[in-house]
Order: C-alpha cells, then structure tokens, then sequence
C-alpha cells in the first residue's frame, strides 16, 4: 500500500487522523528525551519516597510527553528483608490513548536485584527515565539511590532533525590523530637512533685511530624484574663491571628509554616512572678496551 499526505481536503476526499500525523515523524526522529529542552525529564531525589521530574520533552513511537512543570512520584514502601530496582518510566498506550510517567517496580532480592524489564510491543512503548535503588527498611531515597537512565539503550536522546555529532566519526579522528602522532614519533626516534649510532661509530673509529691499534668491545648486560606482589622500583644498581665513561643502554620491556627517562648516578640507574610489577628492565654496559677489533657479549 502506498500512503502519502499530507493536502487539502476537496469535499472530504483527504482525511487523516493522529495514527496518520504521528506516523510523519518515523524514521525523522528517533525516540527518546528532546535534551537541552526545559530540565531534560531529569529524576531527583526530595529525601522521602518521593522523586521529581524535572520539566522537558520527549518523543515516544510518533507522540510525545511534555511536562510543563516539574512532576512528582511516590515510590512503594521498601521492604523489610530485601532490596529492589523502581523504574521511572514513559509509557505510551495505544489503547488508553495517552502517555504518561509511571513507577514500574522490579523483583525483590536479598544481594543485587535485576532491573525491571521495559514493555515493547505493537501496542506499548516504554522508556525508561531512572533506575532508583530501594533498600529494605529504607524511608528516604537519596540522590546516589539514583541512576540516570536517559543515556542508555533504555531511554536514549533525540536525534534525527537535531544535527548531532557520529561518535563513529570522532573516533576515527581520535585514531588519526594517534597515527600521525606515532609515525611521528616513530620517525623522530629511527632518526635520533641512527644518530647516536654514527656517533659512537665515529667516536671508536677516531679512538683507534689514535691509538694506532684495534680495541675490544664487550657488552655486558643485565635484567632486573619486578614479580608481582613487589613494591614499583624506580633504582637499579649497575653490573659490577660497569666504570664512570662507559656506554650505558636501558631497555623497559624490551623498549630503549630516551635519555630523559632515567638519571645516572656513580653506581645506579634512577628511572622517573618507576617499574611496575610484572615489567622487566634490561642494563647493557659496553666497554673499549684495547686489542683486538672484536665485539663481545656478556
């Protein structure tokens, strides 16, 4: 069936009713509470068993609900012996015709009781305002009793005709962001790297040079981890083998640390950001010595 509207009326040729006006906004709106309108339907607490509505609007299945002046309700007694969930509701009734606000109570339990379950059928259509909390032998509800619903799933915003932003879109620009920021980085590291490489080459080729002779290089390397269960560590004492003028490398989890991440001191290691449980860092001292060209590894 084709259905289309809305104009004049010729002799009564073009009638339309409320289904017809309603069914104009689906698909335009998206159901919800109209946020930045009036109070927002926000739920407060008045520390008695009563909640307040604060004035708003919003759309539900083509109609709406407009409160024009703050709205109260009494929530049920506690219980003696258990807790429950009371939800704060708009319910749209195809069959009384209206839509209005309701408390809907939730099972009882004695630990963690579940949220009442929102009505969604042909007929009615609930969305769920708050969750408040009601604790056996309660006489007041306080404000941490209660949780605004409005963002969720249960409830949600108005879109549609009010441009809003995709937060699809924001985090895509987020992870260009983090790209362009780590391939940044990334390149200004390679670089510093290839830096300090030629000159600790050119450093040795001008000390054998002078000396007229090869020279020895030896690494010695060390690894300190933190189990879990120990304190952070942020002073590491070198190999033993380590003297003032050798080359000192720290690699945290098997990543180089700048310069400017660690202080040296005449017999340890001090990092700014302390080592944390289950991480590892590994020292690697390199020393010149004289003799033969050769590199070794300890």
């Amino acid at each position: 069936m084709i259905k289309s509207g809305f104009f004049n009326s010729v002799e009564g040729d073009r009638l339309y009713n409320a289904e017809d006006m309603s069914s104009y906004y689906k698909g335009l709106i998206k159901d919800g509470v109209l946020n930045g309108y009036g109070k927002g339907l926000v739920v407060t607490a008045n520390s008695d068993m009563t909640v307040t509505i604060g004035k708003g609007r919003a759309y539900i299945d083509g109609k709406y609900l407009e409160l024009t002046a703050d709205e109260s309700l009494t929530l049920k007694q506690s219980s003696t012996i258990q807790n429950r969930y009371t939800a704060i509701v708009l319910r749209k009734d195809d069959d009384t015709r209206d839509v209005k606000l309701i408390t809907k109570d939730g099972i009882e339990a004695a630990e963690t009781p579940p949220y009442p379950e929102m009505e969604n059928n042909s007929r009615v259509t609930e969305l769920c305002l708050a969750m408040v909390y009601v604790r056996r032998l309660t006489e007041k509800i306080e404000q941490a009793d209660i949780t605004d619903m409005r963002p969720s799933n249960l409830c949600g915003w108005v879109t549609g005709l009010i441009q809003f932003l995709s937060t699809d879109d924001l985090f895509l620009q987020w992870k260009n962001a983090y790209d362009t920021y780590y391939k940044n980085s990334t390149e200004e590291f390679t670089t510093w790297s290839a830096e300090k490489k030629q000159a600790f080459l050119d450093w040795y080729s001008t000390l054998t040079e002078h000396l007229m002779t090869g020279a020895t290089l030896t690494r010695y390397k060390s690894v300190h981890a933190v189990a879990a269960g120990e304190a952070e560590q942020r002073e590491f004492t070198f190999p033993e083998q380590y003297q003032a003028g050798d080359l000192i490398e720290l690699y945290k989890n098997g990543l180089k640390l700048l310069e400017g991440e660690y202080s040296i001191t005449e017999t340890a290691a001090v990092l700014n950001n302390g080592l944390k449980p289950g991480n590892t860092l590994e020292m690697v001292v390199t020393k010149a010595e004289i003799g033969a060209q050769q590199l070794n590894i300890i």
